[in-house]
């Protein structure tokens, strides 16, 4: 799995024309500035439930906007 953060991120900003940093995201999820970088460069092994849900009420989106899938090329 991938993550859409940073698009959000930018997504965010451009609609109301103003930055959105990486300080501002994690104050309002109630999460760690190093927690968020983690997820801006897609560092993390699991995302929590509680956390998806802090971060679709931030940015208005649904999980699905937040997470992807990234399939493996492994040759079976």
């Amino acid at each position: 799995m991938q993550n859409r953060l940073l698009a959000l991120m930018g997504e965010k900003q451009a609609r109301e024309n103003r930055p959105i940093t990486s300080t501002e995201v994690a104050r309002a999820v109630g999460m760690s500035r190093q927690a968020i970088h983690k997820w801006i460069h897609n560092d993390i092994g699991a995302y929590p439930s509680d956390t998806l849900d802090r971060l679709c009420e931030y940015f208005d989106c649904e999980v699905g906007d937040i997470l992807y899938r990234v399939k493996d090329n492994i040759a079976s």
